[in-house]
């Protein structure tokens, strides 16, 4: 696979399983993710895979349009084209929504949608250009 992907939340659970999958395939991967201790364990267990050179691994705020602009931006200039974002990232309060903070309500949106809509606007541009990208 000759692809350029991107994944957000690509440090934990089904984002990490996606980057590893992705590399092992033949792909150049970038993945985020906000927390330091996971990027940390991703980059330990990525140092040990067949296809270590292929992953790429940054800490970044998906809520944070320049952090953002910035990581994708990093990506394009290292290939010069993205071919696939995956919008995982994501933030869920797992609690009866009866008791949930309207902040953390807004905080879920933030994540999921705010940082899908910064994403999307950002490799649009590059993607259009090419006629391709997923």
């Amino acid at each position: 696979m000759d692809k350029v992907c991107l994944v957000t939340g690509g440090t934990q659970g089904l984002g990490w399983a996606m980057v590893q999958a992705l590399a092992a395939a033949g792909a150049e991967v970038y993945g985020c993710g906000l927390s330091a201790g996971n990027l940390q364990r991703a980059r330990q267990a990525a140092a040990a895979l067949p296809d270590a050179g292929r992953i790429h691994l940054s800490q970044c705020d998906v809520t944070d349009e320049r952090a953002l602009a910035g990581w994708i931006g990093q990506a394009h200039a290292q290939t010069g084209r993205v071919d696939v974002l995956i919008n995982n990232a994501a933030y869920v309060r797992w609690t009866n929504v009866l008791e949930m903070s309207v902040a953390e309500a807004e905080e879920t949106m933030r994540v999921g949608y705010n940082g899908m809509v910064y994403g999307v606007k950002q490799v649009l541009p590059l993607m259009l250009p090419a006629g391709q990208g997923h």
